[in-house]
């Protein structure tokens, strides 16, 4: 019944499915694209970190502790790793360099390639160093000419064209060079002022699991200053920085999802009340309101069915198509594969929330009289009371879908609150839109405005869906984009025209007005030129910092950036104490110190 009756509907019907086509494939495309990309991360997440599990310290590791901490492993291998000048002999200049001392077989995981191809085995055996390409570029040296490291000089090896994993952050704003570490023991670097971060590098045996092996460290060394990292660790925080993302690009999907399903309820509105004389018809012949809603619901399925193919068969393309055309910038492999799995389970829901709108218009078909087939115009009743239920089931879908995007139910619960208050709004809106036109009304006025306003409140019209669906839409896409630039905003780093897009690092105190003539020259203006010094903690009130009790591990282990000048620039204000000056201070006095608010 329900394929015959769809005849002479077809073309009309066809429309109704493609209004899920966009949601689904939104839904589908993005968290096959979150999936896809954590499992590139899980199955790199060793090469990443290099190791089953890093041991990092600001103090140098004892060898009893080394001693102790490698029982646990069938490979190990050390690093000492700082920020030195490095001079390129005979005459070639200096450069601040990011130095890495590595002893043994790192990384364990992962492959590292250099230029001749051997370097890296014959930095471990005999020494040397290793660097950059464009560093070769800069000061016009090849393989075979000598650095000077300290007290050391040392023969460069070759290049890296895929260095091993970053160790520290400050590696991005000096480039890496990699030396053995015993090489760095003899250039005089390392000692008791030396800000170097040290890594023990450890490969537990087959079979056992790192984070068991994190775990008993922990419990074992309860007072070190430690800092323990496994490849789960590495992969849990790329994860929170894709998880970000994820959420602005599944409140995309929500959005696109809440669209199309707001078009189904209005394609399945006007589909029903072009057949309201034929349902007259049947209930006339005897047929029961539950069997006419039926037919329509069986068409509504069927339709919604092969909306939600196509809709997943595109969000499938599009996720394969973005993987595969962006596959040389992202910074992991990832394996353009259909996750079928989600593409299942966004289907289905998807599916159920757009059949679940699809009901709210399929509710009038119960409650058309047999009247109709003798008077058109006889209204149909609608109980609000039997709608209840599919409210309350078409809620439940959309904070499910919500809790797919964000883990966090208080968020997802607040997004379709949100989404909620906005429809009640518009509907309020619709109604009084209604009101307002079947009293404002005069004959009067002209035909033509008398009778498209008569046409806002008359029988079967169409105000409130027009409404709702278009303020709805609009208020979607409005937040999308106001969302859109509150993370731009976050991540824009020039927040006026007064503002820095160069920054000039390692400049020396010698070199500061040769510096700022080349500017000058250039009509580059200065904003700030900064001192800044790096320094750690040692003790408080003459007690070793490492014996202080009740302060968080992380301050014994920070390097911080400090600077001195006496005055506050424009981006900083003072909010309690006074900014002293260190003019007047004798040789032996305390010199004051100001501090960050966190």
């Amino acid at each position: 019944m329900a394929w015959r009756d769809s005849r002479s509907q077809r073309i009309r019907l066809v429309i109704f499915s493609l209004s899920i086509v966009s949601g689904i494939a939104a839904l589908t495309a993005i968290h096959s694209l979150k999936t896809s990309i954590e499992r590139g991360i899980q199955s790199e997440a060793k090469s990443l970190l290099g190791s089953d599990l890093k041991v990092s310290a600001r103090q140098e590791i004892t060898p009893e502790e080394v001693g102790q901490l490698t029982e646990k492993a069938s490979q190990y291998s050390q690093e000492a790793g700082f920020p030195s000048m490095m001079q390129f002999l005979p005459s070639a200049g200096t450069r601040m360099m990011q130095i890495r001392g590595i002893e043994g077989g790192y990384p364990f995981y992962g492959k590292v390639e250099t230029k001749p191809a051997d370097a890296w085995q014959r930095l471990q055996s005999q020494g040397g160093v290793l660097l950059e390409p464009a560093i070769l570029d800069q000061f016009n040296v090849s393989i075979g000419d000598k650095v000077k490291l300290g007290e050391s000089e040392l023969t460069i090896l070759g290049v890296v064209t895929q260095a091993p994993p970053r160790a520290g952050r400050f590696s991005g704003f000096a480039p890496e060079a990699y030396v053995n570490l015993a090489d760095v023991r003899r250039s005089g670097l390392l000692g008791l002022n030396s800000l170097a971060t040290y890594h023990l590098y450890l490969k537990v045996p087959e079979g056992e699991n790192p984070q068991t092996v994190k775990n008993s460290i922990t419990t074992e060394y309860p007072t070190s200053q430690w800092r323990l990292e496994t490849p789960e660790d590495r992969q849990e925080n790329l994860g929170r920085a894709l998880e970000n993302f994820q959420r602005f690009l599944g409140l995309i999907a929500l959005t696109s999802l809440a669209l199309g399903a707001i078009g189904v309820a209005g394609a399945v509105h006007a589909h029903v009340s072009r057949r309201k004389a034929t349902v007259a018809i049947l209930r006339c012949l005897g047929c029961p309101g539950h069997l006419a809603f039926g037919i329509y619901f069986a068409q509504a399925i069927a339709l919604g069915l092969i909306g939600a193919i196509l809709g997943a068969a595109l969000g499938v393309g599009l996720q394969m198509g973005v993987l595969e055309f962006f596959k040389d910038q992202l910074p992991l492999s990832v394996d353009p594969t259909p996750e079928w799995a989600v593409v299942l389970k966004m289907t289905a829901t998807g599916f159920a929330v757009c059949c679940g709108f699809a009901l709210l218009p399929l509710m009038k078909i119960r409650e058309i009289s047999p009247a109709v087939t003798l008077r058109r115009s006889s209204q149909t009743k609608r109980s609000f009371t039997r709608s209840l239920p599919i409210y309350g089931f078409l809620t439940i879908l959309l904070v499910l879908v919500a809790h797919t995007n964000d883990p966090n139910w208080k968020r997802a619960l607040a997004m379709v609150g949100g989404l909620i208050l906005a429809f009640l709004a518009l509907l309020i809106v619709a109604r009084g839109v209604i009101a307002l036109t079947s009293r404002l009304v005069r004959p009067s006025w002209p035909y033509l405005l008398r009778q498209g306003i008569s046409n806002l409140y008359r029988p079967s019209n169409q105000t409130l869906l027009f409404l709702v669906s278009l303020g709805l839409g609009t208020f979607l896409l409005v937040t999308i984009l106001s969302a859109g630039k509150l993370l731009n905003d976050r991540i824009d780093l020039q927040k006026s025209e007064d503002s820095p897009n160069l920054y000039l690092i390692d400049v020396q105190p010698d070199q500061t007005e040769s510096v700022i003539s080349i500017l000058e020259e250039k009509s580059l203006p200065i904003l700030e030129s900064t001192p800044m010094v790096t320094m750690r903690i040692q003790s408080i009130k003459g007690i070793p910092v490492n014996e202080v009790k009740g302060i968080p591990r992380w301050v014994a282990r920070r390097e911080f950036r400090s600077t001195y000048r006496s005055t506050l620039n424009h981006t900083e204000s003072l909010v309690a104490g006074t900014l002293s000056s260190t003019a007047s201070l004798a040789d032996d006095d305390i010199i004051p110190l100001s501090l960050e608010e966190k």
